[in-house]
């Protein structure tokens, strides 16, 4: 069995990135890949997270302080890690030199991190959107040089579950193209993704389903337990909708107003979407937090400032308790419709055959929900959103025959994410024998 490093995982305080993990590690296991490590950054933040990924053989590294470059120490880390290049470079000459040496003979000229990739068989990139000008420039530096040194050392880098673009600058974009070019396979989430990569001349590229598809809902005692710590009730004529809300969302608002007055005018919509509701005697509204952490990130901190114009209302409830992706995903298998500004918790739904609003501020959730669920036309962009368009796309939801035909439709398309996986996990393990085919590994 091959041996495998995750890195670049960021939190598992965000829902998001446990579910991708989770799903990268089956996939893995599926393929005869044992997932060794995690490699981490922002260990104070992992702290609590971590408790609720408890694997057996999992170890987690946490590389904050080593040799790749730093978002916020940018400038400082820069000729740190041109050094470790540059040692790197050193190790694989000497390596391929001294051929009758063992490969741990010349561990002291590489980089301390380092040494974990020694008797690793591939590196994994976490997933999700990060190759992407999206977040800025520098925070996709950091992401690809974590990359560009395992690759000099000779190992196969897997990307599994990406969407990649767009690129503001044109060097970032020759960067990425420069490292997804020589890994051993990109896999990727979203046709458009496919399609750039098309273009730009790769034909290591696959499709494959977001790997937190693969992940299970909480069982139903689990679930019971989620219930009743939030103290949160419902009955079998109970029409439940979701509200996912994004504490950063705003941000992508466009427009000269300020970050106050932008989420002001997101908390307006959706009270008045939520009055809506509640006009409707059989609706109960939850409203699901998918990332936790200091306030400027936490999804809690959104939803208590919208509840709190319900305060006297039972029928509006709120998660305040941290809970794992499996647990969300259970509670969002109760209802009958879930609004969205973040990606997973759609995915949690659709799985489930749930009808979806997402509310997209990245290409993401064009392609992995918009066109890869069929769910085009119920896509809203933030800066579109309005109480009148997302009030149409609800209603229509909420219609038995809408959504009878939706749950069919999910159904079908579900059953070719499962291919989808299916074949990636063969061709995976093709391209991992024929890598280490002259070297007698199996």
């Amino acid at each position: 069995m091959y041996k495998a490093i995750i890195t670049n995982f960021g939190s598992s305080l965000n829902k998001g990135s446990e579910a991708l993990l989770l799903g990268q590690i089956d996939i893995l296991k599926k393929a005869k890949v044992k997932t060794v490590a995690v490699a981490c950054y922002y260990k104070d933040l992992h702290i609590q997270g971590l408790k609720k990924i408890d694997l057996p053989g999992l170890s987690y590294r946490y590389w904050l302080d080593s040799y790749r470059l730093d978002f916020w120490k940018f400038s400082l880390s820069l000729w740190r890690y041109a050094f470790a290049l540059f040692r790197v470079l050193i190790w694989r000459l000497f390596n391929g030199l001294a051929k009758k040496k063992t490969k741990t003979s010349l561990l002291f000229i590489l980089p301390k991190p380092l040494h974990d990739y020694i008797d690793i068989d591939l590196v994994v990139n976490t997933g999700g959107d990060v190759i992407t000008s999206d977040y800025g420039t520098l925070g996709l530096l950091c992401y690809l040089s974590n990359l560009y040194l395992p690759l000099l050392m000779g190992k196969p880098i897997l990307f599994l579950g990406e969407t990649v673009g767009p690129f503001k600058e044109k060097i970032t974009e020759k960067l990425a193209l420069f490292l997804l070019r020589r890994s051993l396979v990109v896999f990727v989430r979203d046709i458009e993704s496919y399609k750039f990569l098309k273009r730009c001349g790769l034909k290591n590229i696959r499709l494959i389903a977001d790997p937190a598809f693969l992940v299970p809902a909480a069982s139903k005692s689990e679930f019971k337990k989620v219930l009743e710590q939030e103290n949160i009730s419902f009955g079998p004529q109970d029409k439940l909708v979701g509200i996912v809300l994004s504490e950063i969302i705003y941000c992508y608002l466009q427009g000269n107003n300020s970050v106050s007055e932008k989420k002001e005018k997101l908390i307006k919509i959706f009270v008045q979407t939520i009055r809506q509701l509640l006009q409707r005697r059989d609706v109960k509204i939850i409203l699901i937090s998918h990332v936790f952490g200091p306030c400027n990130v936490d999804d809690r901190c959104l939803a208590q400032k919208i509840v709190a114009y319900f305060s006297n209302n039972k029928r509006v409830f709120v998660l305040k308790h941290k809970h794992s992706f499996a647990e969300i995903k259970s509670v969002i298998g109760q209802l009958k419709l879930l609004i969205s500004c973040r990606m997973h918790p759609l995915i949690a739904a659709v799985s489930q055959g749930i009808p979806v609003v997402p509310i997209a501020y990245s290409r993401k959730f064009y392609g992995v929900i918009g066109k890869g669920m069929g769910l085009a036309e119920f896509v809203i962009d933030i800066n579109e959103l309005t109480v009148e368009k997302l009030g149409q796309k609800i209603n229509l939801l909420l219609n038995k025959r809408k959504q009878s035909y939706l749950q069919e439709k999910l159904q079908r398309k579900n059953l070719k994410n499962k291919k989808l996986i299916f074949k990636g996990v063969n061709f995976l393990t093709r391209k991992l024998n024929s890598f280490y085919r002259d070297s007698g590994k199996s």
